[in-house]
């Protein structure tokens, strides 16, 4: 069995966020901030990369604001409207590299359709922002297909589940 690290997380087209890039350190990690900051978020973007599944995700607001409407679940935590959002985590299996994903799309309120995905064959240094950015004219969020595109001219071989139990399957293999 081989160990496995967590990298970094990577947030894409979150409310507040449109690219962000979290160090994990193997050893300590702690998120701060004040209140509003984005430490939930953060936190539920790493789970829904863990468990994509909406059946079993269930994200409510338990703050002060919870009773005007908080954030309206996992729908109201993604950002602009009409682009696909990304949660990712860069891990090292052994001496590979394995990018673990979900794209994430807004339907009606409050439904996200969520796309379980890794992409395999990224070399160490290449930057994740070469993948998930579409950076032809100005940056944006790519979708599924242009995802795809841009995981191979990096070198690398995106694939997509259905469920999240090839995704588990695939992660676990």
């Amino acid at each position: 069995m081989k160990r496995v690290t967590v990298q970094t997380l990577v947030l894409v087209n979150w409310r507040g966020v449109f690219y962000q890039r979290y160090l994990m350190d193997p050893r300590v990690t702690a998120l701060e901030g004040s209140n509003g900051a984005g430490k939930t978020t953060v936190m539920i973007a790493a789970y829904v990369v863990l468990l994509p599944d909406m059946s079993l995700l269930r994200f409510t607001n338990i703050g002060e604001h919870g009773a005007t409407g908080g954030d309206r679940g996992l729908h109201g935590r993604l950002g602009e409207p009409g682009s696909p959002a990304y949660a990712v985590l860069d891990l090292r299996v052994g001496d590979e590299r394995l990018i673990a994903g979900v794209l994430l799309e807004r339907r009606a309120e409050p439904s996200v359709e969520l796309s379980p995905f890794v992409i395999t064959g990224l070399a160490a240094d290449v930057s994740l922002q070469e993948v998930l950015l579409d950076r032809r004219d100005q940056d944006r969020v790519p979708d599924a297909q242009r995802l795809r595109e841009l995981a191979a001219q990096a070198g690398g071989k995106l694939k997509m589940f259905a469920s999240a139990k090839d995704y588990f399957a695939e992660l676990f293999d």
